[in-house]
């Protein structure tokens, strides 16, 4: 065995044949990577063939701010909507045991709660995604407030 150090042979770069069609595929293949993680590769292939791509603006205070109003509210309508769930739970509930107590059939009523009950999981798990969004936004907007003040 020999100890000889073998050279990998440099690849000469290419030269592209038609820059227009690769400038196409390009496009298209970013369009494709794009749909994968945005999911509208319509919009953005129409925005990239007619150039209208933007660059996306900074984050500003104000906007962080209009952001976390927004999650805010989210909030509160999700909060609500369990306030009703619970409540209409509670009622079948009640239900169940006056119809137990006379006799009569429960189960559209233990249908309707298991409904309810995951509709009441459904919403919570909304309401957890809204509020770790809001810690980030307020997180956000702790960081651009000092950044104003220097």
């Amino acid at each position: 065995m020999t100890n000889e150090s073998k050279e990998i042979p440099k690849k000469k770069p290419t030269k592209i044949a038609d820059p227009q069609s690769f400038l196409q595929e390009l496009r298209k293949d970013w369009t494709m990577f794009w749909h994968a993680f945005v999911g509208e590769a319509e919009s953005i292939s129409e925005a990239i063939n007619s150039n209208e791509m933007t660059v996306p603006q900074p984050l500003t205070l104000e906007k962080v701010k209009e952001l976390t109003k927004s999650l805010s509210q989210n909030r509160k309508k999700l909060n609500q909507q369990l306030e009703k769930i619970k409540k209409e739970i509670d009622e079948s509930t009640s239900r169940v045991e006056t119809l137990n107590l006379v006799g009569g059939s429960i189960h559209e009523t233990i249908d309707r709660i298991a409904e309810l009950n995951k509709l009441g999981q459904k919403t919570n798990h909304e309401l957890t995604v809204v509020n770790e969004k809001i810690k980030k936004a307020r997180r956000i907007e702790s960081q651009l407030k000092k950044l104003e003040i220097y």
